[in-house]
């Protein structure tokens, strides 16, 4: 108890030892508590605003989607005014509110989602903030993301194309006024509010979607519907959907906490590596007085227990310091959201959860200062007393380190190479590459300080040259701890590791994607068509010959869309499929999709087919199929293959043999390019003009669809870059710390320096070269280990569908960004020395 008592006042009378071992614990346990809090509020949001189902619903109604009886392709999909009404006349029903959803476009062929649902009463869908509720069919209500999105306000007008009550038309062109703005739990933008049966009619439904039900008794409601309505709609009790909405809800939250946590996990292991290390470096420095308390009594248990408690109590202090950082800026953080969004954001607190921080952060602190402690407790008092050697400087590897570094490292060979021996892994290439880093992590944890004094001293000459004799001391002083550097450049390395794999990583997912989209998209423009089997076509033969005669539209081929009969030559077996119509001269480049076989000749007799299709159904290039169809049949050879089902579908057949088949076949999608030379504006212009402007006609063009696909890639690399940051973070914390404590321990030496002649500005200059040495071996380590691995689980995992690509320029930013925060983590240290006096120096500690 006395010892504990000691290691309390010693803490008290050097609080920089808290300091030392607890900055990397402070971070760690920050990003922790954070991540705690985060969660927590975001569960919380979605409790209360992201649940479709208000509290004030007991019952929701929906078409039993069941075949209707004496058809056979005609399904209960909606419900009538009739049932409505007959729910409205039961005793059990206080309130019965139906509702429609649908999608229409602007002018400018955006998709704008359509809700037509009551505003007022107990299941009113919104809550008006501005203006009054739709008067007719003509006014609308918006939600203030819409508002923004759109550019309308109250009052304003704007143009909407929806199917109209007639499917088999055209679309109808509306002027619709706004009316009001609603806040809504609907988080769909942009998003229409009309009345209910405007948004029947101009959808082109027969019915309602949904009708949400109000009562007394929620059981005897669910009862009394049911039995009403039969089996031509479904009752669920809104208990029990509330319930089934938070539970996905909290599940998308713990995937978020999950991925968060291995981030995090990375993190804990950074900083519990920088403390074992630091109190390792302090162990020694407290040699002498080590060897007195042993010389007066003191057990090797009595030293152990103090030293934990020491380490409990840094861990303790460090934890809180980071639970109330991370308190203060979660209130900062919701703050602001709160100001943007417009919506009361409240941080939620868990005792527990924050709890469970400290303790996590104690338990790392003990765990990394087990190790250390047990070894500086059982020095004999004579060994101690040895004041010969008062620094880390232990630069032997044992034998059972190097058994262990190879043993570490021949696995880490074994789950790099398995994906490609055993093949066929699929997302597992991903694990066991992961796997593979983690051994050989612990593979340079072991040998480390061997390989780093095989490197480092051939940066003796240059570090002479370029910063003379600042340059050449400071490699040696790397050199006299290695085993300390090794440690520190570990976690260091360890970040730009991450760092590097997310950049190499997501290069090689963009172009792999850009690969794809450049063979799924072999036009400039590309028109489709969502219909039914039994819809009218919206995209006709006319257009295309209107497109044909355009002058600034070149190459136009049209695809017809027929569902038929399909088996295969001496099988029985018929299987229903949707078979693409085209001739493919009028588009060449559809051509050159093929994998296997070739396009080339098409003709009448010839058959394309999807690679995935002709897999699952067990089909061949070369084989003969025979296609089915309302007028007749067909049978022709597979002459080719392609990979990508996008643009011709599973398969692909001459028009001429289409028209044998089914005469009748609709066009589902168009492909043109531009005349040669033509100005994209005015190709794009002329495309917009003369394709009609319907909510079932989507237009897509590549090049928007890469700029919104970079958008995706640049917030997927700050994510990540941001989750793998908090790691680098604590390595620039291992770095500074690991330099403070090379100061204190060359106190005398540095006041010796000072008293030869040595500067401030040269003590300075051989601190920030030993950071740069440092920083370089291990961001160059990273760099290469990084790369390395982001290429393994490219190749290791087909699935990923990326291609092998090194972005040369980031990593090179990569490289000086990583050398100017380890040139950063050394100003302290640094002008720590460069103020020490000669004499100050060379007093005795």
């Amino acid at each position: 108890m006395g010892l504990i008592k000691a290691s309390i006042a010693q803490i008290r009378h050097r609080p920089s030892r808290v300091l030392l071992t607890g900055v990397a614990i402070t971070v760690a346990t920050l990003f922790t508590s954070g991540t705690v809090l985060f969660t927590d509020t975001l569960r919380s949001q979605f409790t209360s605003s992201f649940t479709s189902i208000s509290e004030e619903v007991d019952a929701l109604v929906t078409p039993s989607n069941e075949l209707i009886e004496g058809t056979e392709d005609e399904y209960i999909d909606s419900l009538s005014v009739e049932q409505l009404e007959q729910l409205r006349a039961l005793p059990e029903v206080t309130q019965a509110t139906p509702s429609v959803t649908g999608i229409a476009s602007d002018s400018d062929r955006n998709n704008v989602y359509v809700r037509g649902a009551e505003l007022e009463g107990p299941l009113g869908y919104g809550e008006l903030i501005e203006g009054t509720a739709p008067a007719g069919p003509q006014e609308v209500v918006i939600t203030p993301a819409t508002s923004e999105e759109m550019s309308v306000e109250v009052g304003d007008s704007f143009e909407l194309a929806v199917v109209g009550p007639d499917p088999n038309a055209q679309a109808q062109q509306l002027e619709l006024t706004v009316s009001g703005i609603a806040r809504t739990s609907n988080t769909m933008s942009p998003l229409v509010i009309t009345d209910p049966d405007t948004a029947v009619q101009w959808q082109g439904k027969l019915g309602y979607d949904e009708i949400t039900l109000d009562g007394p008794d929620e059981a005897a409601l669910v009862t009394a519907a049911s039995e009403a309505l039969g089996a031509d709609a479904v009752v669920e009790g809104g208990t029990q959907l509330r319930a089934d909405q938070l539970e996905n809800s909290g599940q998308g939250v713990d995937q978020i906490f999950m991925l968060l946590s291995v981030f995090l996990a990375i993190a804990l292991l950074a900083a519990a590596i920088i403390v074992a290390s630091t109190f390792r470096i302090l162990l020694v420095r407290s040699r002498q007085r080590t060897a007195l308390l042993r010389c007066v009594g003191a057990q090797p248990g009595h030293i152990l227990r103090a030293l934990l408690v020491e380490a409990a109590l840094s861990g303790l202090v460090a934890g809180a310091v980071g639970v109330a950082g991370a308190v203060g800026i979660g209130y900062l953080g919701t703050g602001i959201a709160s100001a943007v969004s417009g919506n009361d954001i409240p941080l939620t607190i868990s005792p527990v959860g924050l709890a469970g921080c400290l303790i996590l952060a104690v338990l790392v602190s003990v765990f990394a200062a087990a190790a250390p402690s047990i070894r500086g407790s059982r020095i004999s008092p004579v060994a101690a007393m040895n004041t010969a050697v008062l620094a880390d400087t232990d630069n032997k590897i044992g034998k059972l380190r190097k058994a262990f570094a190879v043993l570490c490292a021949l696995v880490a060979v074994l789950l790099g190479v398995g994906p490609f021996l055993v093949g066929g892994l699929g997302d597992l290439g991903i694990l066991t590459s992961a796997a593979s880093g983690c051994a050989l992590f612990a593979a340079y944890l072991a040998a480390g300080p061997a390989m780093l004094r095989a490197i480092v001293r051939r940066f003796e000459k240059p570090a002479a040259k370029m910063g003379g004799i600042a340059g050449r001391m400071a490699v040696r002083n790397t050199l006299r701890s290695p085993r300390r550097a090794a440690t520190t450049t570990a976690v260091f390395a360890l970040g730009v590791t991450l760092v590097t794999a997310v950049l190499v990583s997501v290069a090689n997912l963009q172009a792999g994607a850009e690969n794809q989209l450049d063979a799924a998209r072999p036009a400039d423009a590309q028109i489709d068509t969502y219909l039914g089997e039994n819809d009218a076509p919206v995209l006709t033969p006319e257009l295309v010959d209107s497109m044909r005669n355009d002058p600034a539209v070149g190459e136009v081929i049209g695809l017809t869309q027929s569902f038929i009969d399909m088996n295969r030559e001496g099988d029985s077996t018929n299987h229903e499929i949707i078979l693409t119509g085209g001739d493919l001269d009028q588009l060449p480049a559809t051509k050159e999709v093929a994998t296997e076989g070739s396009l080339d000749n098409w003709g009448p007799g010839q058959l394309g087919m999807a690679v995935s299709t002709a897999e699952d159904m067990g089909i061949s290039q070369g084989d003969t199929l025979t296609m089915r169809g309302p007028a007749g049949e067909v049978s022709a050879e597979v002459t080719a293959l392609y990979e990508r089902a996008s643009t011709l579908g599973s398969f692909v057949m001459h028009p001429d043999d289409v028209a044998l088949i089914d005469p009748t076949a609709q066009l589902g999608s168009i492909m043109a390019n531009p005349v040669a030379g033509a100005d994209p504006d005015e190709f794009r212009t002329a495309m917009n003009e003369l394709t009609p402007l319907d909510p079932r006609v989507y237009m897509s063009f590549p090049g928007d669809e890469r700029e919104a696909y970079q958008e995706m890639i640049d917030i997927l690399r700050m994510v990540a870059l941001g989750l793998v940051g908090i790691t680098v973070l604590v390595a620039m914390v291992g770095v500074a710390t690991t330099l403070s404590l090379s100061v204190v321990e060359r106190t005398q030496e540095n006041g010796l320096l000072r008293a030869l002649g040595l500067r401030g500005s040269g003590l300075r200059a051989m601190l920030s070269w030993e950071a740069a040495i440092l920083g370089a071996y291990a961001t160059v380590l990273g760099i290469v280990l990084g790369t390395g691995y982001a290429m393994l689980i490219t190749l290791s995992t087909p699935d990923l569908n990326a291609t092998p690509t090194v972005p040369v320029v980031q990593l090179v930013f990569v490289l000086v960004t990583m050398m100017g925060m380890a040139l950063l983590s050394s100003l302290l240290p640094a002008g720590k020395a460069a103020k020490s006096s000669p004499m100050q120096a060379l007093v005795t500690d």
